[in-house]
């Protein structure tokens, strides 16, 4: 596992995101003042992976006070993937967020539970090892060292990847409980199919082959009986036809109509001479109603049909009563003429009154105009002098409020300056005091080393040198200087604290102030310009020369332009007071012209109805009389012309003379129409002496021949089917003139004899056919005799038993054909996955053995204490190494010492040997451990052995695994080319990459000093 970038925030002091970038550094420093945040980016790394916190496992411990939700991402390599794991959690009931996702590829997982145990497949350690090995928390070093050996083992068989084997033997495990069942099954599948199907399908394929030939012997028979069958009942069909057909044409049951027919002859010839007289009769009548119909039509050319000329008449005398409505309605129409003009002569008086109005009126309006246009002009020049003096004071007043508001905030500016510099001052000082207090402890602490480390312990605790248990009534050494020196570094650092939060006020207020002063210089500049634009305008809208002591008199100001608008005014009133008069004038005028104008109107409309009355009389008239026909139409003047002269007594018209003529055309018309009549009657009466005889000759002689004809047909039908039979030429099925009563007699002669004879050949074929039948059923018999069979149907039976055999062979050699595959694919893979359970079998039993396992780790872990031995001997310069019990030996005397017993500069370089190596076997098995974090350490350490603990880090870093240290150690500082830089600020805890400058700075001065101002 590596880390390639951490981002963390709302964790303990970090209460804004802050982001680190491990992925293109190997060996770094982290640096920074007690408390400033290093060990919390530690922590983030640990809640990152395993959701807990290095010291109590509670990851609500993390969540800082200044933050209501703390969230960490850390992306990394491992297992040869890119991974990014994300988590949160806050104060409130928000839920906690656990995700992982494989950046490089689709994986994610979601949840506490299954984040932990992914990550800790991908690392290989649980959270307990991953706090022993890779990282390693302040004061936690020689863990690895002191636990018990089971515990070491555990942690070793994660660090070895011995769950691999575990994961081995469950693989096999599973593949054997898998396949046993698919074996089974295999081997239950082989015994159901047969033992040789080769075999099988060759019996079977002979089979098929003599069925086969029996079913072709047998179908060919077949066909020979079945046609031979058909050749039978095809010669009885026959006979049995010839027969019925003789049967059917006997003439003893058609004589009756023959003699029917014969005997209509002289029945016929009597009504045919009956029916020549009636209709030369009706002929002759015919001829004299055509003669009465001529002289009909020769008066109605002369004088029309009756019933128009009975329609002119009536029409002659609704015009004589139309002209006498005519003469009256002229006279109306001259009565009218007169009002019109009347009305004319009216109207043009009371138009020249009015135009006279209208002039007066329209003199009077432009006065009174231009008057108003006169005041509207003197108020606006009014008005606008008011506003612009108005703005002008406000503008005035707005300037002075500005001088005061920026005088109030330079005064306060030089206030809030003296308070910020006597706070810095404080504040300076008190980190001076806070230093020297600090200097005073660590000289107490080296003066009293023991009382310093046994400081808070009590009997039963462990001891910071051994780590025995402190026996029963100890307590730790008085130093009275220690607690003093540590009192007054509390009471330093307190101090400071509160001075450092006076001097930010100080400078807040301070910026606030200096941003008022800004504001109100602002303000002004912009006021005064508008102070004296607003007066110029002021100046100009009054027409004299103003000064902003003046703008205080705003009514003298405007009394000149307030006279003049009112004296406008005044006179605008009286010039509108005159329009008004002369607009009432010219409104009665106007108002009596149009009286006039309506009353010439209503007399022309009157003139217009009665013309117009008048004038369609004279046209209805006209049409009336146009109607008629030519030789009754009257002779008319021009009566529209009589209608626009007025002229009634051209419109008296007299056509009593006309209506006489009409009368004598009537009289003449209805004599000839009666005598047209009579003829006509005469005539209908012969005719139905005609119908009458037609119907006797349909009745004695049509009908009898007709039923006869029918009945004579069905024998001719019948004769022709038995002659079809025969193949001989048969009658017509019906007379040529089926009208013509001697024609019908000679076929219906015809037809009876022609029946008899052909009723006597259909007896001698039929015997001919019977004796055919007889000879095809004699030839069936005997076929059938030959192959044993008695009839048809033992044939058939015979033939269908064949063909089951034939079917029955082919499906027995098809199942054999398909099995012949299957069965040479599992006598293949049964014995294959025989021996394949059998390898996983054996793998299983062997990795079930403990004393395998132990084997394993046992040279595992062999070889680790070598690595451990080499690099602990490399910086101790070769005093120390290791023991096969993770005991520490001394190489000079030989002699093991317990990790108990160690310094605490001994324990943190044999912690770090051990690692160091763990590392290094990761790295060869393919390796899951790509990174090292160690917190503090290096101070309880010499020169010489801090430099070979650091020679020591920088040959794995360079190796390109990742190396993180954190430590208030100069030199720590001065070798590690890649510093991390931890500080405090007001808004949480801010972290920097330091320059080879910044480094040197923090080299040359105090380590703690002067890291404030390196992330400045």
């Amino acid at each position: 596992m590596r880390p390639l970038r951490l981002t963390l925030g709302g964790l303990r002091s970090y209460r804004d995101p802050q982001t680190i970038d491990f992925s293109d550094t190997k060996l770094m420093a982290i640096v920074g003042d007690t408390g400033a945040g290093k060990s919390s980016i530690l922590e983030a790394v640990t809640y990152a992976l395993y959701g807990r916190s290095t010291w109590s496992g509670q990851p609500g411990d993390l969540i800082s006070h200044y933050a209501d939700t703390m969230r960490v991402e850390l992306e990394f390599k491992a297992d040869g993937g890119h991974w990014r794991v994300v988590r949160s959690m806050s104060h409130g009931s928000q839920a906690a967020v656990h995700h992982l996702e494989q950046v490089d590829g689709d994986e994610k997982v979601d949840g506490k539970a299954a984040v932990n145990q992914r990550i800790q497949q991908l690392i290989g350690l649980d959270d307990d090892a991953f706090l022993r090995t890779v990282l390693l928390p302040q004061g936690r070093f020689a863990e690895l060292l002191t636990v018990t050996p089971t515990e070491r083992t555990r942690i070793l068989k994660n660090l070895f990847a011995v769950d691999r084997l575990v994961e081995v033997r469950e693989r096999a495990q599973s593949l054997h409980d898998d396949l046993q069942p698919q074996l089974a099954a295999l081997e239950l599948r082989r015994g159901n199919l047969l033992d040789d199907p080769v075999a099988v399908a060759e019996e079977a394929e002979q089979r098929a082959a003599s069925a086969e030939s029996r079913v072709a012997v047998l179908t060919e028979l077949t066909e020979e009986i079945t046609a031979l069958g058909d050749g039978a009942r095809d010669a009885r069909d026959r006979a049995t036809r010839l027969r019925q057909g003789a049967a059917k044409v006997d003439p003893s049951g058609f004589g009756e109509h023959l003699t029917s027919l014969q005997e209509l002859l002289p029945v016929a010839e009597d009504l045919d001479a009956r029916m020549t007289r009636a209709r030369e009769s009706l002929e002759e009548l015919g001829a004299e109603l055509a003669t009465a119909r001529e002289e009909l039509a020769g008066a109605e050319s002369e004088l029309g049909k009756l019933e128009d000329l009975t329609a002119s008449r009536g029409s002659a005398e609704a015009i004589a009563g139309l002209i006498a409505g005519l003469h009256q309605l002229v006279e109306r129409v001259v009565v009218r003429r007169g009002e019109v003009e009347a009305a004319e002569a009216d109207l043009a008086d009371k138009k020249e009154r009015a135009s006279t109005a209208a002039a007066e009126a329209t003199e009077a309006a432009e006065a009174a105009k231009a008057a108003g246009a006169q005041s509207d002009a003197a108020a606006e020049r009014l008005r606008l002098a008011a506003d612009a003096a108005t703005r002008a004071r406000d503008a005035h007043e707005k300037l002075a409020g500005t001088e005061n508001a920026l005088a109030d905030a330079r005064s306060a500016l030089e206030s809030k300056i003296a308070d910020a510099a006597t706070a810095n001052e404080d504040a300076a000082s008190a980190k001076v005091a806070l230093d020297q207090a600090r200097a005073g402890f660590e000289m107490a602490q080296r003066a009293n080393h023991a009382a310093a480390a046994a400081a808070g312990l009590h009997s039963g605790d462990a001891c910071p040198v051994c780590e025995r248990d402190l026996p029963e009534g100890f307590s730790p050494p008085v130093a009275p200087q220690l607690d003093e020196a540590r009192e007054r570094v509390e009471q330093a650092q307190g101090a400071h604290d509160e001075a450092q939060g006076r001097a930010a006020a100080a400078g807040a207020r301070l910026e606030a102030t200096e941003k008022a002063v800004a504001d109100a210089e602002a303000a002004h500049d912009k006021a005064a310009p508008e102070s004296a634009e607003a007066l110029g305008k002021a100046a100009e809208a009054l027409g004299t020369e103003i000064d902003a002591e003046m703008l205080g008199e705003l009514d003298t100001l405007l009394a000149p332009l307030r006279d003049e608008a009112e004296v406008a005014t005044a006179s605008a009133s009286e010039l509108a007071g005159a329009a008004e008069a002369a607009r009432n004038d010219l409104t009665g005028s106007a108002t009596a012209a149009k009286h006039a104008e309506k009353t010439l109107a209503d007399r022309h409309g009157a003139l217009r109805e009665v013309t117009d009355d008048a004038t369609a009389a004279a046209d209805d008239v006209e049409e009336r009389a146009l109607s008629l026909p030519a030789r009754w139409q009257p002779d008319l003047p021009d009566l529209r012309a009589a209608v626009t002269d007025t002229d009634p007594g051209s419109v008296v018209i007299d056509l009593t003379p006309l209506l006489e003529e009409m009368a004598e055309g009537l009289d003449r018309l209805r004599g000839l129409a009666a005598e047209v009549d009579a003829r006509g009657k005469k005539r209908e009466e012969q005719r139905e002496v005609v119908d009458g005889l037609a119907k006797e000759c349909r009745e004695s002689v049509d009908e009898p021949q007709d039923e006869a004809v029918s009945r004579l047909t069905v024998l001719a039908s019948r004769t022709a089917d038995l002659a079809s039979d025969l193949g001989t030429e048969a009658l017509p099925t019906s007379p040529e003139d089926r009208a013509g009563l001697a024609s019908c007699v000679a076929w219906a002669e015809a037809v009876v004899a022609r029946a008899s004879d052909l009723a006597t050949q259909a007896a001698g074929a039929a015997a001919a056919a019977d004796e055919e039948a007889d000879e095809q059923e004699r030839r069936a018999r005997t076929l059938l005799g030959e192959h044993d069979l008695a009839d048809k149907a033992a044939l058939e039976e015979a033939r269908a038993a064949a063909m089951a055999d034939q079917k029955s062979a082919a499906r027995d050699g098809k199942a054999a054909r398909d099995q012949i595959p299957v069965v040479t694919d599992l006598d293949t893979r049964i014995p294959q996955c025989r021996e394949f359970l059998d390898t996983l079998e054996l793998v299983r039993s062997k990795l079930l053995d403990s004393a395998f396992i132990n084997h394993l780790i046992t040279r595992r872990q062999r070889t680790l204490l070598g690595v451990a031995t080499s690099i602990l001997s490399e910086v101790t310069s070769g005093r120390f190494g290791f023991s096969a019990d993770f005991e520490v030996v001394d190489q000079q005397s030989g002699q093991p010492r317990s990790p108990r017993t160690l310094s605490g500069g001994e324990s943190f370089l044999a912690s770090l040997s051990l690692a160091l190596a763990m590392v290094e076997l990761a790295a060869r098995a393919g390796g899951r451990l790509d990174a090292l974090f160690l917190d503090e350490g290096f101070g309880a350490l010499d020169a010489d052995s801090l430099d070979a603990a650091l020679d020591a880090l920088e040959s794995r870093a360079a190796k390109g695994r990742l190396v993180v240290v954190i430590s208030h150690v100069k030199a720590v500082a001065e070798r590690i080319p890649n510093v991390l830089a931890v500080a405090s600020s007001p808004t949480g805890t801010k972290v920097g990459w330091l320059t080879q400058a910044d480094r040197a700075e923090l080299v040359d001065g105090d380590i703690e000093a002067s890291l404030a101002g390196l992330l400045a």
